[in-house]
Formats: structure tokens, sequence, C-alpha cells
């Protein structure tokens, strides 16, 4: 029963398309004139036209002539309106189109020889793929190495400032820095346990409220809550936790979004965003502040 009524609706789409085809046909025609319209009313256009190519390649009676005038309307319409984004040039200088021509050559040979083989531990790279799985590629390649990383901006369109510093680098500079202290927020000390579970807390304090000398670190079984300073923590990490270098492993684990946690554990938008939220938040040293003196790491 549900695969004849399936079939009778595939079967009768197209004179359903067709019926409301002139509809959508003299919408679009409407609107092809009002390009001085906002952006909003050309998604409009576009999802018109969408519509009307939808309508056309369904139905069975429509002339060539027809089909050959809308297509070329179509197309002056999506010509016309990249015209009018900033970015649009209508024409290029000698030195704009030899550097077209290297970045394309580039592309296109690395295209093959880089894209087309396999690297370490990702079987299967293509260009466009996942970039934490892909980033140690791009950094390899001519097109970053002499082209993009010589840019103002690399290759970034949007840049959060907590993420612009590698981890491991904004650690070592927080361990030289005598204000940088660290706590877990619960009243117990860091163990086995909550080490996968319990964010560090990160911040610069002033001198009037530095912990006494004797202070134990974050993982002493007398650890109450409270702050620490961040290379004391380190340097007393519990051995049983791997020490200085499961200190740095544990903290740098917040600090960053590795593959698995973006393709895997948090990999739904709602999932991943709290990801940055946490990751943000024990890096945000923008509002980093002793008193009325800012703490500069970088």
């Amino acid at each position: 029963m549900l695969f004849f009524c399936g079939s009778w609706i595939v079967a009768c789409m197209p004179l359903f398309f067709f019926a409301w085809a002139p509809c959508y046909r003299q919408y679009a025609e409407e609107c092809y004139h009002k390009l001085a319209q906002p952006r909003a009313t050309r998604t409009i256009i576009y999802k018109a036209v969408d519509f009307m190519e939808i309508t056309i390649i369904l139905s069975s009676t429509m002339s060539s002539d027809l089909l050959t005038d809308y297509l070329q309307r179509r197309a002056n319409l999506i010509k016309e309106d990249r015209a009018l984004r900033k970015d649009y040039v209508r024409t290029y200088n000698a030195a704009e189109q030899k550097a077209d021509e290297v970045v394309r050559c580039i592309r296109a040979k690395e295209a093959v020889t880089v894209w087309g083989n396999k690297h370490g531990d990702v079987p299967h790279q293509y260009p466009g793929m996942e970039f934490l799985n892909a980033k140690d590629t791009i950094l390899k390649t001519e097109l970053y190495r002499k082209i993009v990383s010589k840019m103002p901006k690399g290759g970034l369109l949007h840049v959060h400032q907590n993420a612009s510093v590698e981890a491991s680098k904004l650690l070592e500079l927080a361990l030289g820095h005598p204000a940088i202290h660290i706590c877990v927020d619960q009243q117990s000390p860091l163990d086995a346990a909550s080490l996968e579970k319990v964010l560090p807390k990160i911040q610069p304090i002033p001198v009037e409220q530095y912990p006494a000398a004797d202070v134990v670190g974050i993982t002493d079984a007398s650890y109450t809550g409270g702050w620490v300073p961040i290379a004391k923590a380190r340097a007393l990490f519990n051995t049983a936790l791997g020490g200085p270098a499961g200190f740095d492993k544990w903290v740098l684990s917040a600090f960053t979004i590795s593959p698995s946690d973006a393709y895997n554990t948090y990999n739904t938008p709602m999932k991943i965003w709290l990801k940055f939220g946490s990751t943000f938040g024990v890096t945000d040293v923008s509002q980093w502040r002793v008193g009325s003196e800012d703490v500069h790491l970088y």
C-alpha cells in the first residue's frame, strides 16, 4: 500500500509542478528587474528561479526556445547579482592575473602531489576535508608556506582571540608569570576519577590575594579548593596522574578542541558550542586583569 501511494505521488509530481509553473515564472520575471532591492529580496528571487528550474526539468511539454530563454535569463540574473558584491572585480591588472595563475597552478599541482597521497594517520585526504584532521598537512603545503602564511590574515575569515595562540605557547607563558594561578571548581583534590571531568580555572590574582608559600597542590589529599600558583601546581602534580607532563596534558586538553572532540564526541551544533564555551572560558586571557593592570601574555 505504501509503495503504491509513493509511486502515485512520484508519478503526479510533474503534473503538480507544471500546474504551478506559470505562477512562479511570472513572479520571477516580475522580480527580475528589481535587483536594487535588499539581498533578502534577491534570495526570494533565487528561490523562485530554482523552483522554475525544477518545473522545467520535470515538464516534458516545455519548448526548447522557452527553456533556452529561461536559462539565459537565469544566467544574466546571477551575473548581475554577483556584480553587486563588494568583492566583485570586473577587470584584473597584469599583476593580479599573474597572481591568480600562480595560485591556480600550485593548487592544481598539490591536488595531486599532496591531497592525492596518504599522509600519516589520515588515509583519505582531499581538499576541503575536516580542518583539524588536515591541519598538519596544510602547514606543509607550498600554498600555505609561500603564500597564505605571508598574507595579513592568512587564510582566516573570522578569528577568536582565545583560539589564535598555540595552546602550548600560552601555557608556557602562563607558567612564567607569577600572577597566574589555578584552581579546580570542587572542594576536593583532583584525582583520576575527576581528571576527565573537571576543568581548570586559570587567571591572575592581585598580590594581596596570593596564597601562603606552603600552599598544597591541586592533587594533594589535603587540597580543599582555592588558588595555587600555576607553576607550583604543575611541579606538585601527582605522579600517579603523570606528574608535570600529566599536568600539561590535562591543561592543554582544556585549552584545545581535538579532532575526536569535533567529529565524534561533540558532533552536533549544540554539543560543539558547549565545548567552545568551556574551551574559550579557560583561555579567555583577554579578560585577565590584576587590579588596574592588564596581564599580557602575548
